[in-house]
């Protein structure tokens, strides 16, 4: 197979272990990426002796092993979210050669809408690749709820306003398919806020002035 230069190894430069040893992670790195999760490598070494040097030829050697493949993706865990809205987020489809990679990318993306307390990924159910080419595996996902609402509440003063309050209540994860709901609340004295009937002279009382919001968000609408 060829791959991308992951290393450099100059013609009669001095002997660097470390070089070699960078060579190796980076190597077994990007065979994990691309699905060779049973990757071993081997470095030979051949020494010629020349003008009271020692040369060495080096060799490395790659035994890919078998090549994972997702076999069925399944989800655990879940109380009142829907599993399609954990599976929207798969980076994944049954079939493809398996990658840490997008598995990163789908756990970040999961972790992203709010309401997991934990998500873990795995493979499971590996069979044994009988001719060495391919070994087929589960991906499981467990899936941990937390808290999906939240509620807050915070006073404030402002010259203009005097006190006013905020109340805010926000979930989530509405009818458990990651939809989004806010309500807002905010109070405040106005106490600088004209005489409707004299708006040329500031009233001598206390007003209240109140808004109210309301917030929905569809995240799929435009999913297909």
């Amino acid at each position: 197979r060829k791959l991308e230069s992951i290393g450099k190894l100059e013609v009669e430069a001095h002997f660097d272990r470390h070089i070699l040893t960078k060579i190796y992670e980076e190597l077994k790195k990007k065979y994990i990426q691309l699905g060779f999760l049973h990757m071993t490598s081997e470095f030979m070494f051949d020494s010629q002796s020349k003008n009271e040097q020692l040369y060495l030829k080096t060799v490395i050697k790659v035994m890919e092993g078998p090549r994972t493949q997702i076999k069925n993706i399944f989800v655990v865990g879940l109380v009142r979210t829907e599993v399609d809205v954990v599976l929207r987020e798969v980076l994944l489809q049954e079939g493809d050669w398996y990658s840490p990679l997008l598995v990163e990318k789908t756990h970040k993306a999961l972790v992203n809408l709010g309401f997991f307390r934990s998500i873990r990924m795995s493979l499971e159910n590996e069979t044994d690749a009988s001719d060495n080419q391919v070994q087929l595996a589960d991906l499981k996902i467990e899936a941990i709820e937390g808290n999906a609402g939240l509620i807050s509440f915070g006073p404030g003063f402002t010259l203009e306003k005097g006190m006013h309050y905020i109340a805010e209540y926000s979930y989530r994860n509405f009818s458990g398919k990651a939809r989004r709901l806010n309500l807002r609340l905010g109070v405040s004295q106005e106490s600088k806020q004209p005489a409707i009937e004299n708006s040329g002279t500031p009233h001598a009382d206390v007003r209240l002035g109140r808004k109210f919001t309301l917030g929905y968000v569809e995240p799929y609408i435009f999913y297909s």
